[in-house]
Order: C-alpha cells, then structure tokens, then sequence
C-alpha cells in the first residue's frame, strides 16, 4: 500500500526464482495478492515509481509464508487405527489454523490503522482548506459591509445647495 507520496500509485511486479512473472499491476495504491509458489527459491518484489520519478513514495508491505497443510495417514506403529494419534494431529492442525487466522488479523489491523491514518490526514488537510476559505470569506463580507457604511455614511455628508 502507498501510504504517503504523489498521486499515491505505483507499479508492482513478482518473479519467481526461474526469473517468470507471477503477479504484476501498474498504477494501483493498495492491493492485497494471494498466491501459491509452485516451485521453491528465492522470489523478487520489484516496487517502481516510473510514473512520478519526482516524488518519492513511502510503501508500506507485509509478506506472510505459510507452511502446507500436510495429510495425516491415521496409521499407529503397531498398524491400528491410531485413534489417539489422529485426534492430536487434527488438534494440532487446528491450532495451526487458529494461529494462521490470529495473523491475519493482525495484518489486517495493521493495514485498516496504516489506512486510517492516510485517510485521516487527507480529511485534515481538507478540514484546514475549508477552515482557511471561510475565514477569508468572513473577511471579504465583513470589508464589503464596512465598506458600504463608509460610501452611505459620506454620500448623506456631502452638504449639496440646491
């Protein structure tokens, strides 16, 4: 997500390790992108401001890995059905999935908190331009009466003999 920066856009791109794109988008602010690697190794986040090289851009960016969820076979050592050890590793799995749900979560916080505060700062600059526009006005309407006192007051002080 742009968080501070120009027009707030920038372009965005992920290369697996055999160097092919796996994700690319131009011109976006926010974004979130899910994806499953199909092979393993080193992936490249490529962040570039070609739109308004001129105004540096601060982006914020969280990137979750997570592990597989693997099969349990259900089987004992002694080859029963292994009752005890299919409930541990589905309590096990849960967990997991729990502890995979509590982190999403958090991410999303983190992202509503960091967009709050970009929102916020765009209502207070607008807030500012409202707040200085209607003291201008007020200064505007208030010369304008003064002004009309001061043209009525000396059209009825000229002394004219008729």
């Amino acid at each position: 997500m742009v968080v501070a920066g120009g027009a707030q856009d920038i372009d965005v791109s992920i290369r697996g390790p055999d160097e092919n794109l796996v994700w690319e988008s131009t011109a976006e602010s926010e974004n979130r992108v899910f994806f499953k690697p199909h092979n393993q190794g080193i992936f490249t986040f490529c962040f570039s401001n070609r739109i308004s090289t001129f105004t540096p851009k601060v982006v914020s960016f969280m990137i979750a890995i997570g592990a597989a969820e693997g099969k349990v076979s259900g089987k004992a050592a002694d080859g029963s059905a292994g009752n005890g050890l299919l409930k541990r590793d589905k309590l096990t799995r849960l967990i997991v999935r729990i502890g995979q749900g509590v982190d999403e979560v958090e991410e999303l916080q983190d992202y509503l908190a960091i967009r709050e505060k970009r929102h916020r700062s765009t209502v207070e600059v607008a807030n500012t331009r409202v707040v200085v526009f209607a003291f201008l006005e007020v200064v505007i309407v208030v010369g304008m009466c003064a002004a009309n006192i001061v043209f009525i007051r000396r059209m009825f002080k000229m002394k004219r003999m008729v």
